[in-house]
């Protein structure tokens, strides 16, 4: 059964809390920095793999590649607030 993003982040500020109990301040700064490089490692890998992704979905169909990329560009623009991925039909603006 996969995680919710709620019971990982309430996990997350419950082991936070065990380190900072257990940890020096100079100790707890490291497992920070830490989490910190981790996760824009995590998030650099994400758009690298969204990249390629990208890249084969407009090769598969290059009559429609630049539709495809401005799609793209529109969804990172409005940082998946669209209509679309709030299960509407494009355009309608949530009426």
């Amino acid at each position: 059964m996969p995680f919710l993003q709620e019971d990982l982040e309430l996990r997350v500020k419950q082991l936070e809390a065990c380190l900072r109990e257990r940890l020096s301040p100079e100790d707890f700064r490291l497992v920070c920095e830490l989490r910190q490089a981790e996760e824009a490692a995590t998030t650099a890998a994400c758009q690298a793999w969204e990249a390629l992704y990208l890249d084969a979905l407009a090769q598969h169909f290059p009559d429609i590649e630049l539709a495809i990329r401005g799609v793209a560009a529109h969804v990172s623009a409005t940082s998946g607030d669209c209509d679309t991925l709030r299960g509407l039909p494009s355009g309608r603006h949530g009426h």
